[in-house]
Parts: structure tokens; sequence; C-alpha cells
């Protein structure tokens, strides 16, 4: 491989090292924690994807029925990103 090559994935994505932090994931939930020291979150459910490919997920504080609603959205939009790609 010639120097200075870039490997990217078959979707053009840049292939990153498994356990290398990724800077948009810090600062979403830096950004995140900001907005709960502010007093401007009640609650909120997240789903996590963890270095080895196990997932979880975390629900804390006041739930609600919207709060079910925008994690299909986020679900769609997941979907819809990654057919696009395809």
């Amino acid at each position: 491989m010639a120097d200075g090559s870039k490997v990217v994935s078959l979707k053009g994505d840049p292939i990153v090292a498994k356990g290398t932090p990724r800077p948009e994931v810090i600062e979403t939930l830096e950004g995140m924690l900001d907005l709960a020291h502010a007093g401007e979150l009640d609650g909120f459910a997240a789903a996590l994807l963890f270095k080895d490919d196990c997932t979880s997920y975390r629900i804390s504080g006041r739930l609600s029925r919207g709060l079910i609603g925008v994690l299909e959205m986020a679900k769609f939009q997941m979907l819809y990103d990654d057919m696009k790609e395809s």
C-alpha cells in the first residue's frame, strides 16, 4: 500500500480502529450533559454500541409517549441512512 493511502469501508467511510475515541460521539454526549446540568433534560433513552459490537440501552428520568415516538423516528433515520448507503 502506498504511503498516504486511505483505507475506507465499502460504503466509503474511513475505517477507524475499535476502541479509538470518536470525537462526534464525545461532542454529542457532552452537549447532552450540558443540557442535563442546565435542567433542560427530564429524561432520556439511549441505544449503545460498544467497541466489541455488544449493544445495550439506558433509560433514565421522566419518560413519556413522546419519547417513544422520537425513538421510532431515530430508528427510521438509522434504517433510511443504511439503505441509502447500500
